[in-house]
């Protein structure tokens, strides 16, 4: 484990990425990937909490809804069927965000956070609440 290094040499971060079955949201047709979500918020917080009072520390990061290959294409590269949910294309595009957006966000929070535990969040409830409100005056559409 990375931990184990770290401890070894006195110091070290550990961040993991937090998605979709995180926050305990069960969505269908995403069980696989909600369950290891699920899964990997539990371990980051039980591998903080053995990590409490050394110089390595874990923590979280929740990047909200961001256009990736997940989204885009099915396990077999084929296009997605939520092309075809107007519903969830909606919402997809009053939350949804480009990679490099939010990681322009996360990096410098990450190299400056020295909190264990830590859950740098980029898609709060303030901000999904100020997308929603101002989605019809925005153009920008990711699907």
């Amino acid at each position: 484990m990375a931990a184990t290094g770290m401890l070894k040499q006195g110091h070290g971060a550990i961040c993991s990425i937090e998605g979709l079955g995180s926050n305990n949201m069960v969505q269908s047709k995403t069980i696989l990937y909600g369950t290891t979500k699920h899964a990997l918020t539990y371990f980051m917080r039980g591998l903080a909490k053995e990590l409490a009072g050394t110089n390595v520390i874990a923590g979280r990061l929740s990047p909200g809804m961001v256009l990736t290959d997940f989204i885009k294409k099915t396990p077999d590269g084929h296009p997605s069927e939520v092309f075809s949910d107007e519903k969830f294309r909606k919402t997809f595009n009053i939350l949804a965000f480009k990679p490099e957006t939010v990681a322009k966000y996360f990096v410098p929070r990450i190299l400056n956070n020295l909190k264990n535990d830590a859950q740098i969040a980029w898609l709060t409830n303030r901000k999904a609440a100020w997308r929603f409100m101002t989605a019809g005056f925005r153009k920008d559409r990711l699907i």
